[in-house]
Order: structure tokens, then C-alpha cells, then sequence
């Protein structure tokens, strides 16, 4: 049996309307699914342009968090005695 295009795509609305609350947290890790999927045939085909993305955007990351951190225990009222 071949399903076409519009029947994939009738079956997946279908499933996310039926299964997916916009008010949980299951859309998001499904969001992140759709995302996920073309990373990772992106790395069969451009595997160290794709690594040194990853490494960018993880580096950046714990820049950021680190920030945030010293931002929020260095603050002028955050002082403990």
C-alpha cells in the first residue's frame, strides 16, 4: 500500500491534535523531535561542519548559563552576610 503526501500528513494532524496538548510539555520534545531528524542526516552528510555547530552552539550555551549565574550571585542585593 502506497499512502500519499496528503494522507501522511492527515494522519500526523490527526495524531498531534488527538495525542499533543499545547498546554504540556510533550509539544515541545516533539518540536525538538521535527528539529532533531534533519540534524542527524545532516551529519552523515556534513559531519565536521555539523560537529563544530553543535560545539559553537554548546559552548555558547554554557557562556550564556555562566553569565546568567555570576550575573545573579554578584548582583549588589543578592549579597550574603
Amino acid at each position: 500500500m502506497i499512502v500519499g503526501m496528503h494522507d501522511m500528513l492527515d494522519g500526523l494532524s490527526r495524531y498531534w491534535r488527538e495525542r499533543v496538548s499545547a498546554e504540556g510539555a510533550l509539544w515541545i520534545v516533539m518540536m525538538d523531535g521535527l528539529f532533531l531528524i534533519p540534524l542527524i542526516f545532516a551529519v552523515f552528510f556534513y559531519p565536521r561542519p555539523v560537529m563544530l555547530a553543535i560545539g559553537g552552539v554548546l559552548l555558547l550555551t554554557a557562556v550564556l548559563i555562566e553569565a546568567v549565574h555570576v550575573a545573579r550571585t554578584h548582583h549588589v542585593g543578592w549579597h550574603r552576610h
